[in-house]
């Protein structure tokens, strides 16, 4: 495999870890939202409910960084984080995610 051609998989690979990542976001913020149609617009306070976030790779300290700055502002909010990370691996991340769902 040429050198440009690797570097066109692994960046393949990060582009959707990082698309998984922040789908898997979306959804478990979404769930998170009341069954009303009025929300609360005072920004504050969470409800203790339970938050997955799912990161591609601790091998990367910018994935560590972004996974501990996301958990510490949802734990300051009052919610319960699930932090997980994939390692690179799409398979394992599809099945972090579809855990978190679960929960």
């Amino acid at each position: 495999m040429s050198f440009r051609k690797e570097i066109t998989v692994k960046s393949t690979k990060i582009l959707l870890a990082g698309a998984a990542t922040l789908a898997a976001g979306a959804l478990l913020l979404s769930g998170c939202s009341g069954s009303g149609g009025g929300g609360s617009t005072d920004g504050g306070g969470g409800d203790g409910g339970l938050v997955g976030v799912a990161m591609p790779t601790k091998s990367s300290e910018r994935w560590i960084q972004d996974g501990d700055a996301v958990k510490a502002q949802l734990e300051e909010q009052g919610f319960t984080v699930d932090l997980q990370y994939a390692e690179d691996d799409i398979p394992t991340q599809v099945s972090q995610i579809e855990n978190m769902i679960t929960k």
